[in-house]
């Protein structure tokens, strides 16, 4: 997470590798978000059999 301004900024990677960023005002929500995509991410990798095009 980083701060700039007045916006928190979730950072995160795809299942490519590709880097991701969005901005939230709040704090708590830019955490929970960030969390859920690398969970989200995190369980695509692990599929085996499963390649990203």
């Amino acid at each position: 997470m980083k701060k700039k301004g007045r916006l928190y900024y979730a950072d995160w990677r795809d299942e490519r590798g590709v880097r991701k960023r969005k901005g939230f005002t709040n704090r708590a929500a830019t955490e929970k978000y960030t969390r859920e995509r690398r969970r989200e991410v995190a369980a695509k990798k692990a599929r085996p059999g499963v390649r990203a095009r």
